[in-house]
Parts: structure tokens; sequence; C-alpha cells
């Protein structure tokens, strides 16, 4: 009996060290700013893709001078 709640001991701690490692609390959160600045260049790298798939849609068409 007592081997056996050794065993359970055991794992236990083992269970537990494990977890602690997959949340270091060294992790720093991101602040908003950095966030923001991200967003804002995600948002103006879409923008771009969308105008060049726009300006090569107008194969063929002829130029509005």
């Amino acid at each position: 009996m007592k081997s056996f709640i050794r065993i359970i001991s055991v794992i236990y701690l083992m269970v537990s060290i494990v977890s602690c490692k997959s949340y270091p609390m060294e992790a720093s959160q991101k602040s908003d700013v950095d966030r923001n600045s991200e967003e804002l260049q995600k948002r103006q790298a879409a923008e771009r893709e969308k105008t060049e798939a726009g300006h090569l849609n107008n194969y063929g068409k002829p130029s509005s001078k």
C-alpha cells in the first residue's frame, strides 16, 4: 500500500512539473501599441495586394486618358 501511494505521489509530482513548464511565467504580453501597429501593417499589406490585383484585372481594356 505504501509503494502504491509513493508511485501516485511521484506521478502527481511529475505531472505538476510538466504543467508548470508549459506555462512559463516570463512570457511577456504584447502591448496595445505593438498589437495595433501589427494590425495596421496587415491592413496596409492587404490594401496593397488588393490594388495590385485590381491593376492586373484591367488587361485588354483601353486606357482612360
